[in-house]
């Protein structure tokens, strides 16, 4: 038997036209079975986006400063570079907390998050050992720059930063920036009055760029060969 198609009015130029819909009538979605099936997984992401937010905020709210530990034969470069830094950005000055040489390292590596410093100025490298204890408490990636070498007998003067920092606490990389320039420890600046002997322009470029990128040290690096 022929079941005659829906019309549907259309207004033409002279009246009405009515076009045919297809005799086929579709079944109607069930959007409240469809949400009960969508809505935890869409609760879930919600809560973990949330989370990592949440997370984020916390940290910057609490610790809006960075956070230095220093030997304290390395404690006038990172103090005076943390003032001119503040003096010409809208930063805080960083604190720079000078610690006995037999605490820098256990405290630096004890963990990471707004309780823990961020930076650490040492006249020695970082061993292998010093390392694989960070990485033990969490602190998985540690970038090494050269600032260059201080008083008798020569020492190399280096940074140490955590990486996860970089993206928390506002304005690491833009101090790690001032303390490489060459206002700061280039040939003729401000750090060479307090002993300072700065790397060649090639050397400084080269650790600049670290300072940039925060390569995460390896042990192998620090491994004796």
């Amino acid at each position: 038997m022929y079941t005659p198609s829906v019309m549907s009015p259309y207004m033409g130029h002279f009246g009405p036209v009515y076009i045919p819909h297809s005799r086929a009538i579709l079944k109607p979605v069930n959007k409240e079975k469809r949400m009960k099936k969508l809505c935890p997984l869409c609760i879930l992401l919600w809560l973990l986006l949330g989370i990592g937010y949440l997370g984020q905020y916390l940290l910057t709210k609490e610790q809006d400063t960075i956070h230095a530990v220093s030997s304290k034969d390395a404690f006038p470069y990172g103090t005076v570079s943390a003032e001119q830094f503040a003096k010409y950005t809208r930063h805080k000055v960083p604190l720079v907390e000078s610690l006995p040489d037999a605490k820098l390292f256990p405290v630096f590596c004890a963990g990471r998050g707004p309780k823990h410093p961020d930076m650490l100025f040492v006249s020695r490298r970082m061993s292998a050992d010093e390392l694989a204890d960070c990485r033990s408490h969490g602190v998985v990636t540690v970038a090494e720059i050269l600032l260059g070498t201080i008083g008798e007998p020569a020492r190399p003067l280096y940074i140490y930063v955590k990486v996860a920092h970089l993206g928390l606490i506002p304005g690491i990389r833009s101090f790690l920036r001032e303390c490489l320039s060459a206002e700061s420890a280039g040939a003729g600046g401000y750090l060479t009055t307090f002993g300072l002997i700065p790397l060649a322009s090639e050397e400084r470029a080269t650790e600049a760029k670290k300072a940039l990128l925060a390569p995460p040290l390896t042990i192998e690096e620090l491994s004796p060969h």
